[in-house]
């Protein structure tokens, strides 16, 4: 009985369970997310960014190497911002004001 007691005991330890690592949540690899943010949206140079633009990703949130897309049907513009292995996607309107900025 004592034996019995013991192996329950141990089939319950959620101790030696291994936890799975990352998010649940996540269903695309990094690349396919990008490709589908850049939907539509082709890389253009800086020099086709409207001033605007321009100077509202001149300041300190937006340090790093700067690729540039404009949608291919709307005045909307997409800066990846990479510094280091860190990659960020910023959205705007062709006055420069952010579109994904949340209030």
């Amino acid at each position: 009985m004592l034996v019995g007691l013991i192996s329950v005991a141990q089939a319950q330890d959620t101790t030696r369970t291994p936890v799975p690592q990352g998010d649940p949540e996540l269903k695309q690899a990094p690349d396919q997310l990008n490709q589908s943010m850049l939907q539509d949206m082709v890389k253009i140079s800086s020099g086709q960014l409207p001033d605007e633009l321009k100077t509202a990703v001149e300041g300190d949130d937006f340090k790093g190497a700067k690729t540039y897309y404009k949608h291919k049907k709307r005045k909307e513009y997409a800066v990846e911002v990479r510094d280091g292995e860190v990659s960020s996607f910023h959205f705007f309107d062709k006055d420069g004001k952010p579109l994904n900025k949340r209030n």
